[in-house]
């Protein structure tokens, strides 16, 4: 089995650095480290880590000026002039997203330090949608006791439309049962269940009108309410034809879906593994400012899957 390869952006960082020496050891993939080479094997070595690593400083890479003449040309009706690419390759987000265009990885973790953002200003602007895709969008999957939910979308689009929603739930729904190798049940996420006309409501009922139409199989109800949707009981009495065994939860804007997943995380104690960007045509995950050593090598394991 060929084992792919991960470039963790901010190589410096400790969590980054542990997580880094278990990936290795256990050959969940090859890591690739990107920043100042003696900076990082000092701290490899003050922290006692012994494992396998490549690492590249992006500055002084042997393939800094062939990625520039590259970006230019993804770049090209943005007119980007040398000086800029040579200046935006300095930033190993960009460097590390090159990297992945070029095949030179399988895929690219950052976040643990950059906002999410700035991240993912420099992935999108590298990495391209798959075809027929016409957004990229942000899952994160949620264990909670014995069940397993994905969350979507929580990072990417701020307020996606009707036509925008129903694509990123066709896109959770693959992710879930990819991952999880069990049929998806999609929520389109309201404060209503089937009984509000308003903008708000409209939206979330129309986009799984879209969803059904485009993807006849999918198990898919909207508007929700989330106890419709997680509740047997309150499921019918709703008339959800959920039935309380929703799994993938698609929320109307960025507000909401970043605030339910870390209420959940942090209050119900669950366990997050994300952000994974779905739609895009190579691997590209991000890791929370708050995340730990374990949230790290779990989303590597998916991440290389």
């Amino acid at each position: 089995m060929v084992i792919k390869r991960i470039v963790f952006s901010e190589g410096a960082d400790e969590r980054i650095l542990n997580a880094a020496s278990i990936i290795s050891k256990q050959r969940i993939a090859k890591v690739i480290l990107l920043g100042d080479i003696d900076k990082i094997l000092g701290k490899i070595d003050k922290m006692s880590l012994d494992f396998n690593v490549s690492i590249i400083d992006p500055k002084k890479s042997e393939n800094f000026l062939s990625y520039a003449e590259e970006l230019i040309k993804l770049r090209k009706k943005h007119k980007l002039s040398f000086k800029d690419a040579c200046r935006l390759l300095q930033n190993p987000e960009y460097f590390a997203c090159m990297m992945l265009h070029s095949g030179d990885c399988d895929s690219v973790l950052s976040g643990a330090v950059v906002g999410t953002p700035e991240f993912l200003r420099a992935a999108f602007q590298i990495i391209k949608p798959k075809k027929g895709i016409s957004k990229a969008s942000a899952a994160v999957f949620i264990k909670l006791k014995d069940k397993n939910f994905l969350f979507s979308d929580i990072s990417a689009q701020i307020n996606p439309n009707a036509e925008e929603l129903a694509e990123i739930a066709m896109l959770s729904a693959g992710t879930f049962e990819k991952f999880m190798k069990k049929k998806a049940k999609v929520a389109m996420l309201s404060f209503s269940t089937h009984d509000k006309n308003n903008e708000f409501a409209d939206k979330m009922r129309k986009a799984a009108a879209i969803a059904k139409r485009k993807n006849p199989r999918l198990i898919i109800d909207g508007e929700v309410q989330v106890d419709a949707a997680l509740v047997k009981e309150v499921s019918e009495r709703k008339g959800s034809i959920l039935n309380g065994e929703a799994n993938v939860l698609i929320f109307p804007d960025i507000n909401s879906g970043n605030i339910s997943y870390k209420l959940v995380e942090r209050l119900a104690n669950a366990q997050a593994t994300g952000m994974l960007i779905q739609g895009l045509k190579k691997s590209i995950n991000v890791l929370s400012r708050g995340c730990n050593v374990k949230d790290i090598v779990d989303l590597a394991r998916l991440a290389v899957k």
